[in-house]
């Protein structure tokens, strides 16, 4: 009756023709008091299943007093499941018999992520989200102050949709037919930056950094590899042309150098490869 109730409201709050709940996985990997993952995110009718790969005995209860759920001891291969959700309040929680292990369930009508890290310039960024099977999902980009439609995607098995968007910086939504709209995710973008060496007279190499897309202005750093990590050489702004040149004159062997392009006008830091430098 509970997860008849659960498929219900997903229905009434998203418009899906059938929707399911799905029990979310969680682990308890060996040999770590801790949850993987710690922040798990579920839609509204779905419940959180925890599964115990560890040799010591775990439970669950949510905080602070078991309220939402309560599990007994669980060991090695067994798992316990929650009941389904039914608000999108968020849920934390802990093993009572190890209260350092800690988590927290974030519920949704919607969910939208995007990269974890900064996107190279040139390529693509991949949103993925969560939405009733079945279901519509307008994914919209904000473009001044207006949101526009990118496209109208369907999500599918698991809940789960995605859309491939350009690597520009950019911010997006999904959006459910009820007009109920998922939080918004930024899409942060890194340049891409080239290094170009060329010998000089008296033992001299020019190194010379491009970024992309045109980062005229922004601060780059030229760094030397030491055994204890990287020294900074020199900096200077990029031109017009989004380039810096640096000269290079190791006072003997060879140098291994690379450039950082400072973030900057919404770009993220760039880091051109390494090159080698001899005297």
């Amino acid at each position: 009756m509970t997860r008849l109730i659960a498929v219900l409201c997903l229905v009434a709050l998203a418009g899906a023709d059938a929707a399911v709940a799905i029990p979310r996985d969680v682990t308890i990997p060996p040999s770590r008091l801790a949850f993987t993952p710690q922040v798990v995110n579920v839609l509204v009718g779905d419940s959180v299943r925890w599964t115990n790969k560890d040799n010591r005995p775990h439970d669950v209860w949510s905080t602070p007093d078991g309220a939402e759920f309560k599990s007994g001891l669980f060991t090695f291969g067994e798992s316990f499941e929650s009941p389904t959700f039914t608000s999108t309040e968020d849920v934390p929680y802990l093993c009572h018999e190890h209260p350092i292990m800690t988590g927290i369930i974030r519920i949704h009508e919607i969910w939208l992520s995007g990269p974890a890290a900064p996107v190279l310039h040139g390529t693509s960024a991949k949103l993925t989200g969560l939405a009733p099977q079945g279901t519509e999902v307008d994914v919209e980009r904000l473009v001044g102050e207006t949101w526009t439609l990118v496209e109208t995607v369907t999500a599918g098995d698991q809940d789960v949709f995605s859309r491939v968007v350009p690597a520009v910086p950019a911010q997006y939504r999904a959006v459910l037919p009820s007009n109920v709209a998922s939080r918004t995710v930024t899409v942060v973008i890194k340049p891409r930056v080239t290094l170009a060496k060329k010998r000089l007279p008296t033992k001299r190499t020019r190194v010379t950094a491009t970024a992309a897309p045109n980062r005229a202005g922004a601060v780059a750093v030229l760094q030397r590899k030491k055994p204890a990590g990287w020294a900074v050489l020199a900096s200077k702004r990029l031109n017009t042309s989004s380039k810096a040149a640096f000269v290079v004159r190791p006072p003997k062997g060879t140098w291994r150098v690379r450039v950082i392009v400072k973030k900057s006008g919404g770009y993220a830091a760039g880091q051109s490869g390494v090159v080698a430098v001899k005297r």
